[in-house]
């Protein structure tokens, strides 16, 4: 029983951080309707970031988080404003921005593997700190993943309900001919969301570098969780995202009860194929989510 309730306090702070992926990754799918995935390589960069910051240049964990997460946004913009932005320009279809921000993913997760090699880097000096509350131990990254998963979650939910940003953001997502002819600038606005979803994403790189460390690979691994977080919440809901995130990591967790690590995966893959079969909008979706958004 002891086993169970470990298992499952760790399934839900392993689902918080996923949930943070998944909200990030809504964010930035939501409003521009294509499948950026450029994040990944920002993720990548982050993680990378955190840990040169603090185990290379001797800076505090929580000032070189701060420091990370205005290099992701940072960086995010340069991809959107110097790259991205032509592509969305220049390309018809959206297969179009999904195979270019791959190609830019790609090309990132190559050029550190080139310069730091496979190895797993983590971005803390000493020991984390544990906490005991009667038979379940958490270490202080993993209470972190819940603080950040429920502030992201109710600040952008404010956000994007009652900022004017917000509201422009949504009526995008909705139609993006109808609000350029009402004379919304769509570009600047594509640009802003997906650079907060990118920093968003940039707070799970941080958690993750600091608790068991990141590498070159980890980009694609965040963009596969992500998107599984999206397709299992529900297309077109932000709350869904989260939800699925946060279902995704328990279920990961508790499986090692009845098999074996291996297996994970499948039993992930074996859900969202149900889902795509008998519920394609997503547990949390809409039919027609481009007016919800």
């Amino acid at each position: 029983m002891d086993l169970i309730l470990n298992l499952v306090v760790d399934g839900i702070c392993e689902g918080a951080r996923y949930a943070i992926l998944g909200m990030g990754f809504a964010l930035i799918f939501n409003t521009q309707r294509m499948f950026d995935i450029s994040f990944g390589g920002v993720y990548i960069w982050c993680g990378f970031a955190l840990w040169i910051l603090v185990t290379q240049a001797g800076i505090n964990l929580t000032l070189a988080g701060i420091i990370v997460l205005a290099i992701g946004y940072l960086l995010s913009y340069a991809i959107q404003k110097i790259y991205l932005t032509k592509v969305r320009s220049r390309s018809g279809p959206p297969v179009g921005i999904f195979l270019g921000s791959m190609a830019l993913l790609m090309a990132m997760e190559a050029i550190t593997s080139i310069f730091w090699g496979g190895t797993i880097r983590v971005g803390r000096i000493g020991e984390a700190a544990l906490f005991k509350w009667g038979v379940v131990q958490l270490s202080d990254i993993k209470i972190l993943k819940v603080i950040f998963a429920i502030s992201i979650f109710l600040l952008i939910q404010y956000v994007f309900m009652r900022s004017p940003m917000g509201v422009n953001a949504r009526a995008i997502a909705t139609n993006q001919l109808l609000a350029k002819i009402v004379g919304l600038q769509n570009e600047k606005i594509i640009i802003f969301t997906t650079c907060l979803g990118c920093t968003v994403v940039a707070i799970d790189a941080v958690l993750v570098c600091a608790d068991t460390g990141v590498y070159p690979a980890i980009g694609f691994q965040s963009v596969m969780i992500a998107f599984m977080s999206v397709i299992l919440g529900g297309i077109g809901s932000f709350t869904g995202a989260a939800i699925g995130g946060l279902i995704i990591g328990v279920v990961r967790t508790v499986a090692v009860l009845e098999f074996p690590t291996l297996w994970q995966e499948l039993i992930l893959f074996l859900i969202l194929f149900l889902i795509i079969a008998f519920r394609p909008i997503g547990i949390w979706g809409i039919k027609d989510w481009k007016s919800e958004v």
